[in-house]
């Protein structure tokens, strides 16, 4: 009878029963998921590098909007547009 209690408290505890098994369960789905996410975002930036690897016009283009630099002796001109309140 003892050992009999001892098993379903077990088994419905909060700590070591199916409530936690199950919280187990989804915190390795969510992780599972995360993963996959993260495992595409690595995709990305593996092509984007290779991209500025092997395409010249690519990396120029990176350099002017990302780093916001020219070739020497070009002069920037910034526009703003029409409408536009300072």
């Amino acid at each position: 009878m003892i050992l009999l209690a001892a098993m379903l408290l077990a088994v419905v505890s909060p700590q070591t029963g199916i409530p936690a098994w199950l919280s187990l369960e989804d915190d390795r789905d969510e992780t599972e998921n995360r993963i996959a996410e993260l495992r595409a975002s690595l995709e990305k930036v593996r092509q984007a590098s290779a991209d500025l690897r092997n395409d010249p016009f690519e990396l120029e283009y990176a350099i002017r909007t990302d780093l916001k630099l020219a070739r020497p002796g070009e002069v920037i001109v910034i526009v703003d547009p029409p409408g536009r309140d300072k």
